[in-house]
């Protein structure tokens, strides 16, 4: 606090520069976290699933869906009609015309293959990368352990441990990421 009390006499201009900056941060940052993105949407008469509608808040705790819940709770039953219409991406009309509009001469399989190639290899590799960081550091251990049973009773470490040791940490540190 003594530090904080100088620097506040010392420099006013720039500590109060920062704490205005840092207030004004504050406030943009819950102001988008609590603005919703858009008005309520509408597809035939019935509005559209909330989810992309909602605030950044009840996007990821889910209370956008609150409406439905007390629908069903003050009803004890949902009929499809009180449910809200899917959204453009997901609405299977938009999905099959879509389909039928690239005229594909090829298999699904061969499609889907062709369209999400990158992310497979990304989801592949990575699949590939954490099998194998999950395995590195029982390696690593292993390999520390032998060279501990090799070493004579009494004698010192030689730099094989401690270069084992070394990237068991390292392994260690990656894989919890």
């Amino acid at each position: 606090m003594v530090v904080l009390g100088h620097l506040l006499r010392a420099h006013a201009l720039p500590a109060a520069l920062q704490v205005a900056t840092m207030c004004a941060a504050v406030g943009l940052a819950a102001a988008s976290i609590s603005l919703p993105r858009r008005p309520d949407v509408y597809f035939r008469n019935r509005v559209v699933d909330r989810m992309m509608t909602a605030n950044a808040y009840q996007r990821f705790t889910f209370g956008w869906c609150g409406s439905l819940l007390a629908t069903a709770k003050e009803k004890k039953d949902l009929e499809v009609t009180d449910l809200p219409r899917p959204n453009r991406a997901s609405r299977a009309a938009e999905k099959a015309a879509s389909w039928k509009k690239r005229e594909e001469k090829y298999s699904l399989w061969r499609f889907l293959l062709s369209e999400y190639k990158w992310p497979l290899l990304i989801q592949w590799t990575m699949c590939l990368a954490g099998s194998i960081l999950g395995y590195l550091p029982q390696w690593f251990v292993l390999q520390i352990l032998r060279a501990l049973e090799r070493r004579p009773p009494g004698g010192s470490l030689d730099g094989r441990i401690w270069f084992f040791v070394v990237w068991l940490s390292i392994a260690t540190l990656i894989g919890a990421v």
